[in-house]
């Protein structure tokens, strides 16, 4: 007789599970539930960027050089340290990335909007960046890009069932 060791069904998993609140593509994401996830994200982000600083630091600090034995290794020790520090942060970063545009297209999708909306918010985001724009067209971009984003927060989702499948806030009162 086989032991089933899962903790959790697979009903729990695909309704509350991790994947499916901040990996996948699929489904409709309220306001609430938008502006929790990505409050999450970014002081997941805040912890992040703290460990990327302590990992540039460390390897800056351990640059100093050293005549003795016992300070090259110190050296050697700190820098795979702050190495180590670098590429994690950088790993879980793109992680956060990732996650935070499944929530954007989500949102767009609770707000009938296909996921070709977010390349137009980047192309506006981006814009400061490319040369051919003066000043004030990349700061109206740029500020046009931020009330986009705020919007997200903002507009009520589409009611009832849209192309992208039914309202989740019909689903949490059931």
């Amino acid at each position: 007789m086989a032991m089933n060791y899962n903790l959790y069904s697979e009903s729990d998993l695909s309704r509350d599970g991790i994947k499916c609140k901040y990996f996948t593509f699929k489904g409709r994401l309220n306001r609430e539930a938008f502006l929790i996830r990505c409050s999450v994200l970014y002081v997941l982000g805040l912890i992040l960027g703290a460990l990327f600083v302590s990992g540039v630091l460390i390897v800056n600090i351990s640059a100093f050089e050293s005549d003795t034995l016992a300070g090259m290794l110190s050296h050697i020790l700190s820098s795979a340290i702050g190495l180590f520090l670098l590429s994690t942060a950088t790993v879980f970063f793109m992680i956060l990335i990732i996650s935070g545009l499944t929530l954007a297209i989500r949102r767009l999708h609770d707000l009938n909007l296909s996921s070709s909306w977010f390349l137009v918010w980047l192309a506006l985001f981006f814009s400061p960046l490319a040369p051919m724009f003066g000043f004030l067209a990349k700061a109206a971009l740029f500020s046009l890009a931020i009330i986009t984003f705020i919007s997200l927060f903002c507009l009520k989702g589409t009611k009832g069932v849209n192309k992208y499948g039914s309202n989740p806030l019909d689903e949490q009162h059931n």
